[in-house]
Protein backbone atom coordinates (compact mmCIF):
# COMPACT_ATOMS: atom_id res chain seq x y z
CA UNK A 1 0.00 0.00 0.00
CA UNK A 2 1.39 3.38 -1.01
CA UNK A 3 1.79 6.48 1.15
CA UNK A 4 -1.39 8.27 0.02
CA UNK A 5 -3.44 5.08 0.31
CA UNK A 6 -2.23 4.63 3.91
CA UNK A 7 -2.71 8.28 4.90
CA UNK A 8 -6.12 8.78 3.26
CA UNK A 9 -7.41 5.26 4.05
CA UNK A 10 -10.94 4.79 2.65
CA UNK A 11 -11.00 8.40 1.35
CA UNK A 12 -8.40 7.37 -1.27
CA UNK A 13 -11.12 5.46 -3.14
CA UNK A 14 -13.06 8.73 -3.67
CA UNK A 15 -10.20 10.26 -5.70
CA UNK A 16 -10.50 10.43 -9.50
CA UNK A 17 -8.66 7.64 -11.39
CA UNK A 18 -5.88 9.93 -12.65
CA UNK A 19 -5.03 11.17 -9.14
CA UNK A 20 -5.09 7.62 -7.76
CA UNK A 21 -2.81 6.44 -10.58
CA UNK A 22 -0.22 9.15 -9.82
CA UNK A 23 -0.12 8.13 -6.15
CA UNK A 24 -0.07 4.37 -6.74
CA UNK A 25 3.29 2.85 -7.67
CA UNK A 26 5.92 0.37 -6.56
CA UNK A 27 8.72 1.08 -9.02
CA UNK A 28 9.84 4.66 -9.67
CA UNK A 29 7.25 6.58 -11.68
CA UNK A 30 8.04 9.32 -14.19
CA UNK A 31 5.50 11.97 -15.23
CA UNK A 32 5.99 14.61 -17.92
CA UNK A 33 4.06 17.66 -19.06
CA UNK A 34 4.14 21.46 -18.97
CA UNK A 35 4.05 24.15 -16.31
CA UNK A 36 3.72 27.91 -16.07
CA UNK A 37 5.87 29.33 -13.26
CA UNK A 38 5.51 32.88 -11.88
CA UNK A 39 8.08 34.14 -9.34
CA UNK A 40 8.51 37.17 -7.11
CA UNK A 41 11.05 39.37 -8.87
CA UNK A 42 12.35 41.27 -5.82
CA UNK A 43 15.85 40.64 -4.47
CA UNK A 44 14.44 39.02 -1.31
CA UNK A 45 12.11 36.85 -3.39
CA UNK A 46 14.95 35.81 -5.69
CA UNK A 47 17.20 34.90 -2.72
CA UNK A 48 14.47 32.83 -1.06
CA UNK A 49 13.65 31.02 -4.29
CA UNK A 50 17.32 30.20 -4.93
CA UNK A 51 17.78 29.02 -1.31
CA UNK A 52 14.85 26.63 -1.73
CA UNK A 53 16.08 25.72 -5.24
CA UNK A 54 12.63 26.48 -6.63
CA UNK A 55 12.21 27.07 -10.37
CA UNK A 56 12.49 30.36 -12.25
CA UNK A 57 9.61 32.10 -14.04
CA UNK A 58 8.62 30.83 -17.45
CA UNK A 59 5.60 29.84 -19.48
CA UNK A 60 5.04 26.38 -20.93
CA UNK A 61 8.18 24.97 -19.35
CA UNK A 62 8.89 21.29 -19.72
CA UNK A 63 7.85 19.66 -16.44
CA UNK A 64 9.00 16.28 -15.14
CA UNK A 65 8.36 14.59 -11.84
CA UNK A 66 9.96 11.35 -10.70
CA UNK A 67 8.35 9.59 -7.75
CA UNK A 68 10.21 6.95 -5.77
CA UNK A 69 9.40 4.87 -2.71
CA UNK A 70 11.58 5.82 0.27
CA UNK A 71 10.87 3.59 3.26
CA UNK A 72 7.44 4.61 4.59
CA UNK A 73 7.50 7.75 2.43
CA UNK A 74 8.34 8.97 -1.04
CA UNK A 75 10.96 11.10 -2.77
CA UNK A 76 9.59 13.66 -5.25
CA UNK A 77 12.14 14.90 -7.79
CA UNK A 78 10.68 17.81 -9.80
CA UNK A 79 12.12 19.72 -12.74
CA UNK A 80 10.68 22.74 -14.50
CA UNK A 81 12.69 23.91 -17.48
CA UNK A 82 16.37 23.78 -16.41
CA UNK A 83 15.63 23.99 -12.64
CA UNK A 84 15.12 21.01 -10.38
CA UNK A 85 14.36 20.40 -6.72
CA UNK A 86 13.49 17.43 -4.54
CA UNK A 87 11.47 16.80 -1.43
CA UNK A 88 10.74 13.89 0.85
CA UNK A 89 7.13 13.18 1.75
CA UNK A 90 6.31 10.86 4.66
CA UNK A 91 3.34 10.05 6.90
CA UNK A 92 2.96 12.30 9.93
CA UNK A 93 2.92 9.41 12.35
CA UNK A 94 0.70 10.96 15.01
CA UNK A 95 -2.09 12.60 13.02
CA UNK A 96 -4.26 10.80 10.45
CA UNK A 97 -4.78 12.45 7.04
CA UNK A 98 -1.44 14.25 7.47
CA UNK A 99 1.87 14.08 5.67
CA UNK A 100 5.17 15.86 6.28
CA UNK A 101 7.04 17.28 3.29
CA UNK A 102 10.68 18.27 3.82
CA UNK A 103 12.92 20.28 1.50
CA UNK A 104 16.03 22.43 2.04
CA UNK A 105 15.70 22.50 5.83
CA UNK A 106 11.98 23.36 5.77
CA UNK A 107 9.37 20.84 6.91
CA UNK A 108 5.63 21.28 6.47
CA UNK A 109 2.83 19.36 8.17
CA UNK A 110 0.14 19.05 5.51
CA UNK A 111 -3.50 18.03 5.87
CA UNK A 112 -4.78 16.17 2.80
CA UNK A 113 -8.42 16.75 1.92
CA UNK A 114 -10.33 14.98 -0.82
CA UNK A 115 -12.28 17.61 -2.77
CA UNK A 116 -14.55 17.28 -5.81
CA UNK A 117 -12.30 16.22 -8.68
CA UNK A 118 -9.12 15.90 -6.66
CA UNK A 119 -7.02 16.53 -3.63
CA UNK A 120 -6.21 19.69 -1.67
CA UNK A 121 -3.08 20.19 0.43
CA UNK A 122 -3.42 22.51 3.43
CA UNK A 123 -0.30 23.40 5.39
CA UNK A 124 -0.93 23.32 9.13
CA UNK A 125 2.54 24.19 10.39
CA UNK A 126 6.08 24.82 9.20
CA UNK A 127 9.49 24.46 10.76
CA UNK A 128 12.91 25.63 9.65
CA UNK A 129 15.78 23.31 10.64
CA UNK A 130 13.49 21.86 13.31
CA UNK A 131 12.35 25.19 14.81
CA UNK A 132 8.64 26.03 14.46
CA UNK A 133 7.85 29.12 12.38
CA UNK A 134 5.24 31.47 13.88
CA UNK A 135 2.19 31.83 11.62
CA UNK A 136 2.76 35.59 11.33
CA UNK A 137 5.93 35.01 9.29
CA UNK A 138 5.24 31.56 7.83
CA UNK A 139 4.54 31.17 4.11
CA UNK A 140 0.94 30.58 3.08
CA UNK A 141 0.58 27.77 0.57
CA UNK A 142 -2.37 26.70 -1.53
CA UNK A 143 -2.02 23.49 -3.49
CA UNK A 144 -4.44 21.27 -5.38
CA UNK A 145 -4.24 18.22 -7.60
CA UNK A 146 -7.16 17.64 -9.96
CA UNK A 147 -8.18 15.45 -12.84
CA UNK A 148 -9.22 17.56 -15.84
CA UNK A 149 -10.03 15.85 -19.13
CA UNK A 150 -8.08 12.78 -18.05
CA UNK A 151 -4.94 14.74 -17.15
CA UNK A 152 -3.31 15.24 -13.77
CA UNK A 153 -3.41 19.02 -13.16
CA UNK A 154 -1.57 20.78 -10.34
CA UNK A 155 -1.82 24.32 -8.99
CA UNK A 156 0.57 25.51 -6.26
CA UNK A 157 1.01 29.02 -4.86
CA UNK A 158 3.22 30.22 -2.02
CA UNK A 159 3.09 33.71 -0.53
CA UNK A 160 4.76 35.40 2.42
CA UNK A 161 2.98 37.76 4.86
CA UNK A 162 5.29 40.76 4.26
CA UNK A 163 6.48 39.98 0.73
CA UNK A 164 3.29 38.83 -0.98
CA UNK A 165 3.32 36.16 -3.69
CA UNK A 166 6.63 34.25 -3.77
CA UNK A 167 5.97 31.62 -6.44
CA UNK A 168 3.12 29.89 -8.20
CA UNK A 169 3.18 27.07 -10.67
CA UNK A 170 0.36 25.41 -12.55
CA UNK A 171 0.36 22.75 -15.19
CA UNK A 172 -0.39 19.22 -16.25
CA UNK A 173 1.39 15.88 -16.19
CA UNK A 174 0.87 12.43 -17.61
CA UNK A 175 2.77 9.18 -16.99
CA UNK A 176 5.68 8.49 -19.33
CA UNK A 177 5.14 5.46 -21.55
CA UNK A 178 8.70 4.20 -21.07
Amino acid sequence: MNLYQRVLAEKFDALPPTIKAVHTFEDPKQLSGEADVHCNETMIGWLLLRFMRLPRSGKRQKARIRLEQDGPGEQWHRSFGCDSFSSRVRPHGKKPDRIVESMAGVSAVIALQVIPGGLQWEIESLSLIGLPLPRCIAPVTKATEREVNGLYRFDVSISLPLLGPLISYQGWLQPDNS
